[in-house]
C-alpha cells in the first residue's frame, strides 16, 4: 500500500486529524458530519488496503543466519494480553501475529493477519477478513473464532492494551461470521479505532485453552510460551541470560525476497561498553541502548551504521501523586522547577529534544502550546515548596531508573543536585526494567519518582494521555506509573476519545493539557532521537517509531 493510498483511505475514515509530522501518513481522520456527507455515500466505507503478497525467499539470497541483538533490558512476560514494554514488544511481534501492522517512518497502517477491513459510515460497525492461509505453529488455521477469543481474553484481563478498547467494546462486540470473517460493533464512537489494530495479538485459542490452569486461561503458561502464529518460535528461554528464537521456515506471511535470518538471539549485557565491544567484534549485530559515549566512539567505524531517528518516545519523570509527600501537587511542582532541564539536554549529546508539555511540541494539530510548561526556577521551586505540607523540606525522595541507562542515572543525579538547595535529599535506586514495573503497581510502595520512556502506542492524542492519566490505569502500566486520577480529567479524555470531530477534540486535548500543567502529575522531560546502532550487515531494517522497534521478521544477514 502506497502512503498516498494510506492518507486517502483514513481520510474517509472515522479517525480524527493528522498527528506529529513523523507520523502524518498514518494520522486517523473524523468522520464527516452529515452535512458534509456526500448525498450517495455507500453503506459501507471501504477502509481496507489491498492484499500485500509476501515474495518468497529466492534460490540465491542472502544465507540464513542467526542475529544478536545485545540489549539491557530483559522480557519479562510474553503474554500477548499482558507483556508491555520495548522488549516485550520486540519479541510478542516475533511470536505472534498482529491483526494489522505499521511499517515505516512515518509509518504507515498495512495489512498482516488481517487483509482487507472495511466500516459502516459511523464508524462504529467493522468487518474484518483474515488471511485464508494463517496458520498457528502448531499447524492448525488461524481463525475468526481465535480473533475472538483473543479480543475477549485482553477485555477480561484488563492488562496490556485492553486500556485501548474497554471504554468501547465489550465480549458481546465481536462476533465469528465464518472461519474468515470477523464483525466488530463498537459500543460507542472510537476515533482512532483502526490505528488500535496492529495491538491485537491473536493466540492459539485450543492451545491456550490446554494449558489453562485454575482458570488462569493460560496466563501463567504463555509468561514463558507461546501460542502465536508469527514467523519466530522459541528455542531457549534463559531469564536474565538470554533468549534464543527460531525462523519458522514456512511462515504462512513470507519472508523477504532478500533473504531471512534462520533466527536470533536477545542476549541481555547490562553495560553500554560490553555492548559496543560486541558490536566492532561481530558478536552482536545490534546493540540497543547505548550510552553517549559509547554511540559517538561507533559513529566513525567503518563496519557499523548509525541512524538517529526522532521516535514518539517521551522521556518522563513519573511522580507518584498516592504517596507522602510527592501526593502534594506543591511538592510535585517544586520538583518540576527545580529540574534542570537545558543542563540534562546538554548532557545528552543531541540524542534528547525538549518535550515542552504534556504532548511533544510536534504531535501537531493536538499540542497545545499555550499550556503551562515548568522551566528550571528555583525562586518558584522555593515558594511552592513553601505552601505544601513541608515548607521546610527535611524529607527524602527515591529516585528509581533502569540499570544501566546512563541518561536516566544522570537525571537522577540532577535531580539530587538539584533538590539539595531546597533541603530535599534523593536516594538513586537502579533496577531492572521489570523490577522497576512491579514496584510501580502499588501506590503505597512505590517509588516517589520513576525515570520512564513512553511510547505512542498509535498516532493519536488518545494513545498517550488515557494510557497515562485516566484514573482508570493508574499503575496498570508503566506508563500509568505517576496513579494520577482526577475525575475532570477522566471526563474529558472519555468525551475525547468518542467525539470524531476534530474540532471539539482539538478543545478538549487543548483543555487536558492545562489541567495536567496545573497538577503536575509527572515531569515530561524530553522526546528522545533513536540511535539505531547495528553492523553494516543487518538488512532489511526498517525504524517504525509508533510500535517501538525494528520488526525482526523483516531483517536478514549479508556476508560482512
Amino acid at each position: 500500500m502506497s502512503r498516498r493510498d494510506f492518507v486517502r483511505i483514513l481520510s474517509t475514515g472515522v479517525a480524527a486529524a493528522a498527528a506529529a509530522p513523523f507520523i502524518q501518513a498514518c494520522a486517523p481522520q473524523a468522520t464527516p458530519r452529515p452535512e458534509e456527507e456526500a448525498p450517495k455515500e455507500p453503506a459501507a466505507r471501504p477502509t481496507s488496503a489491498p492484499v500485500v503478497q509476501s515474495t518468497p525467499v529466492p534460490a540465491a539470497p542472502a544465507e540464513a543466519a542467526l542475529l544478536v541483538y545485545a540489549s539491557l533490558s530483559d522480557i519479562s512476560n510474553i503474554d500477548p494480553h499482558i507483556g508491555t514494554g520495548l522488549s516485550n514488544n520486540e519479541t510478542l511481534r516475533s511470536l505472534y501475529d498482529s491483526l494489522l501492522d505499521f511499517r515505516g517512518n512515518p509509518p504507515e497502517l498495512v495489512p498482516n493477519l488481517v487483509r482487507e477491513w472495511s466500516a459502516t459510515p459511523d464508524g462504529q460497525e467493522w468487518t474484518l477478513n483474515l488471511a485464508p492461509n494463517a496458520k498457528f505453529h502448531d499447524g492448525s488455521a488461524v481463525t475468526a473464532q481465535d480473533v475472538v477469543y483473543s479480543f475477549q481474553r485482553l477485555l477480561r484481563k484488563k492488562k496490556g492494551s485492553a486500556w485501548m478498547f474497554q471504554t468501547i467494546m465489550d465480549e458481546e462486540s465481536i462476533e465469528a461470521v465464518d472461519d474468515h470473517t470477523v464483525k466488530i460493533r463498537l459500543t460507542q464512537p472510537y476515533a482512532p479505532f483502526e490505528a488500535t489494530l496492529p495491538w491485537l495479538f491473536v493466540v492459539n485459542q485450543k492451545l491456550v485453552a490446554a494449558n489453562e490452569q485454575a482458570g488462569d486461561e493460560g496466563e501463567a503458561w504463555l509468561t514463558q510460551n507461546e501460542a502465536g502464529s508469527g514467523p519466530f518460535t522459541i528455542k531457549r528461554w534463559e531469564p536474565g541470560n538470554l533468549y534464543e528464537f527460531e525462523a519458522v521456515p514456512d511462515y504462512w506471511g513470507g519472508w523477504p525476497s532478500e533473504g531471512r535470518l534462520s533466527g536470533y538471539i536477545w542476549r541481555i549485557t547490562r553495560e553500554s561498553s560490553s555492548m559496543r565491544l560486541a558490536l566492532l567484534s561481530g558478536e552482536a549485530h545490534i546493540a540497543q541502548p547505548l550510552s553517549n559515549d559509547d554511540v559517538q566512539a561507533l559513529r566513525n567505524e567503518p563496519d557499523v551504521i548509525i541512524n538517529d531517528d526522532l521516535s514518539s518516545l517521551t522521556y518522563i519523570i513519573k511522580i507518584n501523586n498516592q504517596r507522602d509527600p510527592t501526593a502534594d501537587v506543591h511538592v510535585r511542582r517544586a520538583i518540576a522547577y527545580a529540574m534542570d532541564y537545558e543542563g540534562f539536554v546538554k548532557s545528552q549529546a543531541n540524542r534528547h529534544i525538549l518535550a515542552k508539555g504534556y504532548l511533544l511540541p510536534n504531535f501537531e494539530p493536538w499540542y497545545n502550546p499555550d499550556a503551562w510548561i515548568y522551566n528550571t526556577d528555583l525562586d518558584k521551586a522555593k515558594q511552592e515548596l513553601s505552601e505544601s505540607e513541608h515548607p521546610e523540606g527535611g524529607f527524602e525522595l527515591e529516585f528509581a531508573y533502569v540499570t544501566g541507562l546512563n541518561f536516566e542515572e544522570q537525571t537522577g543525579l540532577i535531580l539530587l543536585d538539584q533538590l539539595s538547595g531546597l533541603n530535599i535529599k534523593v536516594k538513586l535506586t537502579p533496577m531492572t526494567f521489570p523490577d522497576m514495573v512491579g514496584r510501580m503497581t502499588d501506590a503505597s510502595t512505590a517509588p516517589h519518582l520513576m525515570a520512564i520512556a513512553t511510547d505512542a502506542a498509535y498516532p493519536d492524542p488518545d494513545a498517550v494521555l488515557w494510557a497515562a492519566y485516566h484514573s482508570s490505569q493508574a499503575g496498570k502500566t508503566y506508563a500509568a506509573a505517576s496513579h494520577y486520577q482526577n475525575p475532570e480529567v477522566d471526563r474529558l479524555l472519555e468525551e475525547g476519545r468518542a467525539t470524531t470531530d476534530p474540532a471539539r477534540r482539538k478543545e478538549i486535548y487543548d483543555q487536558v493539557q492545562e489541567k495536567l500543567a496545573q497538577d503536575c502529575p509527572e515531569i515530561p522531560l524530553t522526546n528522545i532521537v533513536w540511535n539505531a546502532v547495528r553492523r553494516k550487515n543487518v538488512g532489511g531494517w526498517i525504524y517504525t517509531p509508533i510500535t517501538g522497534g525494528v520488526y525482526l521478521k523483516r531483517l536478514y544477514l549479508t556476508k560482512a
